[in-house]
């Protein structure tokens, strides 16, 4: 019996002459597996060992360490190393080890986009817009940030307010302008949709809007705009939503003045707005162009 197990293995890598004379052929990872298989069969438990040494064979257990090295040497000519379920359990049975990784103690951060994908799905849904028009949708509500951010801050995510004439300089920072008043309040809206985030702790603190990322500038306006109460009027913002998600411009103005800002905007501040959000875009489709700068870009008070 021990002479075929010796025959079993020599099989798989070559009769010394042959490995000597480089005659030994080459056999695939399967059959070294199948090989190894058979072998195992007859390991402690299988009865051939336990039967050798009853029978009062000398050398069984010697013979039991030969068997093991020629064939962990023949698995490791043909099979390398172990990259596939099965060959890992086969030579963790044999060797008693255990080659599992263990598991990150923290989650590893979830991408913005995930994030922001995940609330307009959320919102998209409350809003009552059907699959077939989710995509057109996200486009409009994107171009709100837009005109958003190019009224407040010129697109500018690294934007200071700017005082113009008399006023003061304010505390409004970023693409948005938020003041420092207003970001901790945002914060609370945008963890109603997407949970509370590793970035939000360091932001409540510092209620410093430089600390973000551009995406996550981003999100805290969507955030704030979807879970705001506009104008203290309970519906008022899903109802402009609605109109917002279907490419309305009037809309977007309204959500702008009445969800983005405290108090009324002063006439030249809000003819800005107006120009931003309808004329020029107006004026560009018609081919025309605006290229003269608004002095009240940067009008405060901003978001709340």
């Amino acid at each position: 019996m021990a002479n075929r197990l010796r025959k079993t293995v020599r099989s798989i890598e070559g009769t010394p002459v042959e490995m000597e004379r480089g005659e030994a052929v080459p056999v695939t990872k399967e059959q070294g597996l199948s090989t190894l298989r058979n072998i195992t069969e007859m390991l402690p438990g299988a009865g051939f060992v336990t039967g050798v040494q009853k029978g009062g064979t000398e050398g069984g257990i010697d013979f039991l360490a030969e068997l093991m090295g020629l064939a962990g040497g023949a698995l490791g000519t043909v099979a390398g190393p172990a990259d596939t379920v099965e060959e890992r359990a086969m030579n963790e049975a044999i060797s008693g080890t255990s080659s599992e990784v263990p598991l990150p103690k923290e989650k590893p951060p979830v991408p913005d986009d995930f994030n922001k994908n995940f609330m307009f799905n959320k919102v998209l849904e409350r809003l009552g817009v059907e699959s077939k028009d989710q995509e057109e949708a996200i486009k409009n509500l994107e171009k709100f940030a837009e005109l958003t951010r190019n009224t407040e801050s010129s697109n500018n995510y690294g934007a200071e307010n700017i005082p113009v004439g008399n006023n003061k300089k304010t505390s409004a920072r970023g693409a948005y302008q938020f003041l420092k008043g207003s970001i901790v309040p945002a914060i609370n809206r945008l963890e109603r949709l997407i949970g509370e985030q590793p970035w939000m702790s360091d932001l409540r603190k510092s209620n410093n809007i430089f600390s973000l990322t551009d995406k996550q500038q981003d999100l805290l306006f969507f955030g704030d705009m979807f879970e705001k109460t506009v104008d203290k009027t309970k519906g008022l913002g899903d109802n402009l939503l609605k109109k917002i998600v279907k490419g309305d411009k009037n809309a977007m103005f309204e959500m702008y003045k009445k969800a983005h800002h405290t108090g009324k905007l002063p006439p030249e501040a809000e003819n800005n707005a107006r120009r931003k959000f309808l004329q020029e875009n107006n004026n560009k489709k018609q081919g025309g162009s605006v290229v003269e700068r608004n002095p009240y870009d940067n009008y405060q008070p901003k978001a709340i």
